[in-house]
């Protein structure tokens, strides 16, 4: 990596190579104000470019909204339980496909949302401390 004073990206284009707003790591939630556009975070050591093409290791506020797709997943175990239940008493095997279409789709698509939920749980953290640190 390129040390501090020999950065010029396209903001040290300008003559001005660090940051200024509001900008957090996105590991640990450091305030990166003033420090060189592209960097390693002084807290964690995580690199990060605060470029606005790039934001790579940056702290972005959309990762913290809640996941809505863990809502459609519980929707579609529920439906999956239902149709289940309903394929036995009596026997429709119309209901028995529609419960295991939806079973699968439910075992296919559980690692994505557990992984949306853990980036939602890391964002809300990262929000916690900034607000912690700038109190």
């Amino acid at each position: 990596m390129t040390p501090p004073e020999q950065d010029h990206g396209a903001e040290g284009s300008f003559g001005d190579t660090t940051i200024h707003g509001a900008v957090h790591c996105g590991r640990c939630g450091y305030s990166l104000r003033t420090l060189p556009y592209v960097y390693k975070c002084p807290e964690c050591g995580q690199e990060y470019n605060a470029r606005s093409l790039k934001m790579k290791g940056i702290f972005l506020a959309d990762q913290a909204d809640w996941p809505m797709g863990i809502l459609f997943l519980l929707a579609c175990v529920v439906a999956a339980a239902v149709l289940f239940y309903g394929a036995f008493s009596p026997p429709d095997i119309w209901r028995l496909l529609g419960g295991v279409i939806l079973a699968v789709f439910c075992v296919v698509d559980t690692p994505r949302q557990w992984k949306a939920l853990r980036r939602y749980l890391a964002a809300r953290a990262i929000i916690r401390r900034i607000d912690r640190d700038e109190s």
